[in-house]
């Protein structure tokens, strides 16, 4: 219709209908053709702005990125945010700031796909200070995200220490946004949390924000099956497990087991594999070893 209507092919209205297509395509998970549109809707963008330079020639650039990262081309989707982080740097406005803290954030998360973990360090402080600017008195969605995303990037170096401070820092901000004090971020900040006291070997500590955390699950989430609970019911089970407590981490293992298998089609996952063979090891840690010996056999 559009292009019907469009006697040179080219149009807002087109761009945007490509546009809309390559965001069908991304739902359902088929990437080429999402990429296909973006890259088309992008092209007709460029055209229609005189300098190449526009709001909807950088956002789509992003949305390119973000399918180039989810088709694990990680070079690609870190030329994509540049591109899209050049395009909002000669933008004036709020929206162009929004879209460079964006673009930066998305550049900083496809570098810790590939390891460069200075310049992930780099990128992500570049997007928390572009993001506090915009934000009213340095509190938002955007910026609780940046400083858990960097809580996350020091746990992966190994800095426990930084990574306690961000995360603490993350789980105030999203206290502070939330009105019922329930909430995903919150429930996964106790959990992030909860394994960096774990890795310092302060389990105590662990285990308190591993139980704040289920708690907040058991809130949010009425049948209390979903691949949250079963990840932190594991982790719950390690804990218990480094503290010797070994009937504590059977008990969260088997948990976990139950939760996994009933949220597995096939009855078969990595899920499953791993909790199997955690529960072999912590047998092997009571020294009944024909129980180990069958658990290890059931995660092959």
């Amino acid at each position: 219709m559009y292009r019907e209507l469009s006697r040179s092919g080219v149009s807002e209205d087109i761009a945007r209908e490509l546009h809309n297509l390559g965001d069908t395509y991304k739902a359902v998970g088929q990437y080429s053709n999402a990429d296909e549109y973006y890259k088309q809707a992008l092209a007709m963008y460029r055209k229609l702005s005189q300098s190449g330079i526009s709001k909807d020639v950088a956002d789509t650039l992003v949305y390119v990125g973000i399918i180039k990262h989810s088709m694990k081309q990680y070079d690609q989707a870190i030329k994509r945010h540049r591109e899209a982080l050049s395009v909002c740097n000669k933008l004036s406005g709020d929206e162009a700031s929004q879209g460079a803290a964006g673009a930066l954030h998305h550049v900083a998360y496809n570098y810790k796909a590939i390891g460069q973990y200075s310049d992930v360090e780099e990128y992500y402080k570049q997007a928390l200070v572009l993001y506090r600017e915009l934000s009213q008195n340095g509190v938002s969605e955007s910026v609780a995200c940046v400083l858990s995303s960097l809580g996350n990037h020091y746990n992966a170096v190994v800095q426990y220490s930084d990574s306690e401070e961000y995360h603490i820092q993350a789980l105030i901000m999203y206290r502070e946004l939330s009105q019922s004090g329930v909430s995903e971020d919150i429930a996964r900040t106790l959990q992030n949390l909860a394994v960096d006291y774990q890795y310092m070997g302060q389990y105590s500590d662990a285990e308190d924000y591993y139980k704040q955390s289920l708690a907040v699950r058991k809130q949010l989430s009425q049948s209390c099956v979903s691949e949250g609970f079963a990840e932190i019911l594991n982790n719950m089970g390690t804990c218990y497990q480094a503290m010797e407590q070994y009937r504590d981490a059977e008990d969260y293992y088997k948990q976990a087991l139950a939760t996994s298998r009933i949220l597995s089609q096939s009855g078969n996952s990595e899920d499953i594999a791993d909790t199997l063979c955690n529960l072999g090891m912590n047998y092997q840690g009571e020294e009944q070893y024909s129980d180990a010996e069958d658990y290890y056999q059931a995660c092959d």
